[in-house]
C-alpha cells in the first residue's frame, strides 16, 4: 500500500500531466472548432498477473482524428493509481499503450482506465483475477466513452449448465459492477449453454446484466429480458430452463441473402430455446428487453471490405431478405455491436452502392456511399442518385429518423397535409413526437416545400439534443458566430441559436467565406454530407 506522502506525489504528477497534455492540445489543435470526442478501450475484459494491457484510444472533433498528447491513469480496486502516463495520438487521432501487470502482490478485482484532456473525459475497466482464464474481446469495445462496467467472470458447477447460485456467486465477486460475465467454450464454431430459470429472477431482482462470452461473440442480456409470458411457461415447467446457443457460420450460408452490392464479413446465429424434461418446448421468440450483441471481425474477415460501409442485418427466413438493422463499428478493434429484441441469423455485411450519376472524383461521393450503406438515404432509382435534385422537408425529416432509428410514439401531429396515405407519414410523425420539427402553424407542415438550411440546422441540433449530444453556446456566443456572415440579418430569429451551434461543430458550414445562406435549399449531395457529419457528432457511427 503506497504511503499517503507518495499517493499525493501520483495525484500531483497526473495533474502537471494533465496541464501539459492541455497546453499540447492548445497549440496543435488550435483551428480545431467543435466538442472533442475521447474513447479509450482494453483488448481483453480480464487478465491474469503478468499479462500485458493492450489500452487503445482515440481523440477527434468533428468526426476527425486530433494528434496531441492525453493523461491516462490506471486505478487499482482500491482506487489508488496504478500507473500515470502520457501518452500521444498520431495524425489519425489513435494511439495503443501498453501497460504490464506485476507478478507479486497485484491486486484482484476491477481496474479503472482514465483518459483526459482538459474537461473532456474517457473511462473503461478491465478485471484482474489470480486464477482461471480469462480471454476475449473486452465487452465495452463497442463503446469506449462510457464510463466502463465492472465485470466478473463466473464459474459453474458444471461445464454446460449456468445456475442461479452460480450467478449469486458472480455478483459476489463483481461488487458493485452492472455486469456479470460468464465464459462459454466455442467447439467447432458452436457453444451451447443451460441457464436455469432461477437466474433471470435473480437479474431482475439484483438489477444486473449478464453477458455471456464464446470465442469473438458477446451477448449482454438485460434485467427483465424474458417477459413474463416465457418467465410463467418456465415456473410452470418440471426440470425447466433454457438452452442459449451460439453458432459462428460460414460465410457461405448468407449467399441467397446478398443482393447486388452486398458482401458478408461475418454469420451468426443465436437461439434461446425452451426446454423442460430435457425436450425442447419452444423458443425465446421476442425479449422485453433488447440484448445487446458484439461480434470481433478478424483481419481475415474485414480484408477487402470497407469498415465504414459494414452494418448488421437480420436474415429473415419468412421474407428471403437481410433486413437493416443498424450498428456501430470500433475500425480500431474491429468490433461491431448491435441491440435486437429477438434471436435469429444476423450477418455483418458490406453495403456498396454504385449509381451512374455519382462518380468517385464527385466531392460528395464518400458521403453519398455511407449513407447509402446505414440506409440512411437510398437512390431516387436502381442506378441514379439525382445529386443535385433538392431535398424536401418531408425527405430530410425522414432521414434523421432512419439514422436514430425513431420509431413512432404518442400523438399524432395532426398536419392536414401529412396523413397516413402518404410514405412519409410514419416518417414525418416520428420527428415530431420526438420535438425535431415543427410546423408552419399548427395544420400545416409542407412536406414538400424544399428543406431551407436553416431548418436543417434546427433538426440536426434538436436531434442531438435528443441524444444529449448538442453543443452548449456560451453567453454572447451565438452572435460572435454569426457575426462572421454578412447575410447574418436573413437568418430566422428562431433559428439563430441553432445554426449557431450548427456551426460550430462543423456541421453546416458556410457558402464562400462570408455567407451562411439561411434560406438557400439543400441539394440530396449536401443532404448525404450533413446527416454523415451528424451522424459523426452524434457517436452513431
Amino acid at each position: 500500500m503506497r504511503a499517503k506522502g507518495e499517493h499525493e506525489k501520483v495525484q500531483k504528477y497526473f495533474l502537471s500531466v494533465l496541464i501539459a497534455a492541455c497546453l499540447t492540445l492548445l497549440f496543435s489543435c488550435a483551428a480545431v472548432a467543435g466538442e472533442i470526442v475521447l474513447s479509450v478501450n482494453t483488448d481483453k475484459a480480464g487478465y491474469l498477473p503478468g499479462e500485458n494491457v493492450t489500452i487503445t484510444g482515440a481523440m477527434q472533433s468533428g468526426g476527425k482524428g486530433l494528434q496531441g498528447d492525453l493523461a491516462l491513469q490506471i486505478n487499482d480496486p482500491g482506487g489508488t493509481p496504478a500507473a500515470v502516463e502520457m501518452v500521444r495520438t498520431d495524425a489519425q487521432g489513435s494511439f495503443s499503450f501498453k501497460y504490464q501487470l506485476g507478478t507479486d502482490n497485484v491486486k484482484s478485482g476491477n481496474y479503472t482506465v482514465y483518459l483526459a484532456i482538459g474537461d473532456y473525459k474517457a473511462s473503461t475497466s478491465f478485471t484482474v483475477s489470480s486464477t482461471g482464464t480469462n480471454s476475449g474481446s473486452n465487452d465495452n469495445g463497442g463503446g469506449g466513452s462510457s464510463s466502463g462496467s465492472s465485470t466478473s467472470t463466473a464459474t459453474t458447477s458444471s461445464g454446460n449448465v449456468f445456475t442461479a447460485a452460480d450467478f449469486q456467486k458472480a455478483i459476489s465477486a463483481a461488487n458493485a459492477g452492472s455486469v456479470v460475465m460468464h465464459d462459454i467454450e466455442m467447439k467447432n464454431g458452436v457453444a451451447s449453454l443451460s441457464i436455469e430459470p432461477g437466474v433471470f429472477t435473480a437479474l431482475s431482482q439484483q438489477q444486473k446484466s449478464l453477458a455471456f462470452r464464446a470465442g469473438e461473440v458477446t451477448l449482454q442480456i438485460p434485467p427483465g429480458a424474458l417477459n413474463k409470458e416465457d418467465l410463467d411457461k418456465l415456473a410452470g415447467a418440471a426440470a425447466a430452463g433454457v438452452k442459449l446457443t451460439i453458432a459462428e457460420e460460414e460465410r457461405s450460408g448468407a449467399g441467397s441473402f446478398l443482393v447486388s452490392g452486398l458482401s458478408c464479413a461475418k454469420l451468426l446465429s443465436l437461439s434461446m430455446d425452451m426446454v423442460a424434461g430435457g425436450q425442447t418446448t419452444g423458443n425465446v421468440e421476442q425479449f422485453a428487453a433488447p440484448v445487446t450483441v458484439q461480434i470481433k471481425l478478424s483481419a481475415s474477415e474485414l480484408a477487402g471490405l470497407d469498415p465504414d460501409l459494414l452494418g448488421v442485418y437480420y436474415l429473415n427466413p419468412a421474407s428471403g431478405k437481410a433486413e437493416y438493422l443498424g450498428g456501430k463499428i470500433d475500425t480500431s478493434t474491429g468490433i461491431v455491436t448491435f441491440s435486437t429484441s429477438h434471436f435469429s441469423g444476423f450477418a455483418v455485411m458490406e453495403c456498396k452502392k454504385s449509381y451512374t450519376d455519382v462518380q468517385s472524383t464527385h466531392w460528395a461521393y464518400r458521403d453519398i456511399l455511407i449513407m447509402g450503406a446505414k440506409h440512411v438515404m437510398e437512390g431516387t432509382s436502381l442506378n441514379s442518385f439525382a445529386p443535385e435534385d433538392s431535398v424536401t422537408r418531408a425527405q430530410f425529416a425522414a432521414m434523421i429518423v432512419r439514422s436514430m432509428g425513431l420509431k413512432t410514439s404518442g400523438p399524432e401531429p395532426g398536419f392536414g397535409d401529412v396523413t397516413p396515405d402518404k410514405w412519409y407519414y410514419k416518417e414525418v410523425t416520428a420527428a415530431y413526437q420526438n420535438g425535431l420539427v415543427g410546423g408552419y402553424d399548427a395544420a400545416t407542415f409542407g412536406p414538400d416545400d424544399p428543406v431551407t438550411r436553416e431548418q436543417i440546422a434546427a433538426m440536426l441540433i434538436r436531434a442531438l439534443n435528443k441524444l444529449g449530444k448538442a453543443p452548449v453556446l456560451g453567453q454572447d456566443e451565438a452572435g460572435t458566430i454569426l457575426n462572421n456572415y454578412n447575410d447574418k440579418e436573413s437568418i430566422s430569429g428562431w433559428a439563430k441559436e441553432s445554426t449557431a451551434a450548427a456551426v460550430k461543430i462543423g456541421l453546416v458550414k458556410g457558402r464562400g467565406a462570408d455567407n451562411i445562406a439561411p434560406k438557400a435549399t439543400a441539394t440530396r449531395a449536401e443532404g448525404a454530407a450533413l446527416l454523415k457529419r451528424f451522424m459523426q457528432n452524434a457517436g452513431l457511427i
